[in-house]
């Protein structure tokens, strides 16, 4: 009769360690999703943030300008365009070699 109670004892034992376990588990599983969740938060609010202090003004320099009547503007001066230049080829161009296969022989001497 001991050893049927002795066997119930450790199948017992073991499902409350596989359940601890499970249970710790869970735990570790839940608390990594809250950290993961609240440090995106964290980034969203931050951006939020800079994306309010830094580039997000009502008044620039154009829509001043445009408000302002045209007595107060400053005048405008046209811009000079260039023309479009040609289109140049990859290579450069070819120049004459001043090798010595091209070179005029000086007086007094004849080529060999």
């Amino acid at each position: 009769m001991g050893t049927e109670k002795r066997e119930r004892q450790k199948a017992n034992r073991a499902a409350r360690i596989a359940a601890e376990e499970a249970a710790e588990a869970k735990a570790r599983r839940i608390k990594t999703i809250r950290n993961v969740v609240l440090f995106g938060v964290g980034i969203i609010i931050v951006a939020v943030l800079l994306s309010l202090t830094t580039g997000c003004t009502s008044t620039s320099d154009s829509d001043e300008k445009a408000d302002q009547p045209a007595s107060r503007r400053p005048p405008t001066v046209p811009v000079r365009r260039r023309p479009p230049s040609r289109a140049r080829s990859a290579a450069p161009p070819k120049l004459p070699s001043t090798g010595p296969e091209n070179a005029r022989p000086t007086t007094g001497s004849k080529p060999r």
